[in-house]
């Protein structure tokens, strides 16, 4: 089967192995860029593999009204390459809900050129930031804003699921991706038997929302091993479902290369 991996990192130094998925074929890969403090400006991935394609970073926190109209000619630049799909918002670690003024002039570029937003939600690593800022149900009011730009978010909103699928219920922009939520390179017939309850329980509220074009595969890569992480989301999702999540889902959210796809 093909797979799209809809959330990977690409840390300094590590490099995502597209020949660890197992049986499958990884056709490509979304590189999240990191956000590292850099004053607002673009952050890019550390290395962008051939078969994959980036959603850069934002520093929120650091966008101000003086120094936004630099910015948005930094991020002009980085939305005209055909291989940048989307922008980052880091809710959580950075303290600024997504629908903060601030974030509105770079939203209406990234509409201008018909890419895609990605929102970190749910727990953050380490303990860092504040989760009031990356609870799913922040999401609501931004897609409400608006409405014609497709917006991802990420992890599932875990552990806050059920808010997560009532925002992508509401709201026919709103898209989910399944990464982030094992951490640890496990084995996957290990994991289904000591979490059967979690595992069912993400599994029921996909099946509330009655709608899998919703859903998008991810690993957040390197975090888990992408085969064994792809086999418990299997065993989530109806195989019926299994090409729309694993591929097809995320070649209409994402606005792809023509080429890159075929």
């Amino acid at each position: 089967m093909k797979i799209i991996d809809a959330h990977l990192h690409c840390f300094e130094g590590e490099i995502p192995d597209f020949s660890s998925y197992g049986d499958d074929e990884l056709a490509a890969g979304i590189i999240m860029g990191a956000c590292r403090e850099s004053k607002g400006k673009p952050e890019l991935p550390h290395t962008i593999p051939d078969r994959a394609v980036f959603c850069c970073g934002i520093h929120s926190g650091a966008v101000t009204q003086k120094n936004t109209p630099s910015l948005l000619k930094e991020f002009d630049k980085v939305f005209s390459n055909p291989r940048c799909v989307g922008l980052k918002f880091y809710c959580g670690y950075e303290s600024v809900y997504p629908a903060d003024a601030r974030h509105f002039p770079f939203l209406d570029l990234l509409m201008k050129y018909g890419k895609t937003l990605v929102i970190h939600t749910g727990e953050t690593a380490g303990g860092h930031g504040l989760l009031r800022y990356s609870h799913p149900l922040a999401v609501d009011e931004l897609a409400k804003l608006y409405p014609d730009l497709n917006i991802v978010i990420a992890h599932y909103g875990n552990p806050w699921i059920v808010d997560a699928t009532a925002v992508a219920a509401r709201n026919r922009n709103v898209y989910i991706d399944l990464s982030g939520l094992i951490e640890g390179k496990c084995k996957a017939d290990d994991y289904l038997l000591k979490n059967r309850a979690y595992v069912n329980y993400i599994g029921m509220w996909m099946n509330y929302l009655v709608n899998y074009e919703k859903f998008l595969f991810g690993t957040d890569w390197p975090l888990v091993d992408p085969a064994q992480y792809a086999a418990v989301i299997k065993s989530i999702v109806p195989e019926s479902e299994h090409e729309k999540i694993f591929y097809s889902n995320a070649l209409k959210v994402f606005p792809f290369p023509k080429e890159m796809i075929g």
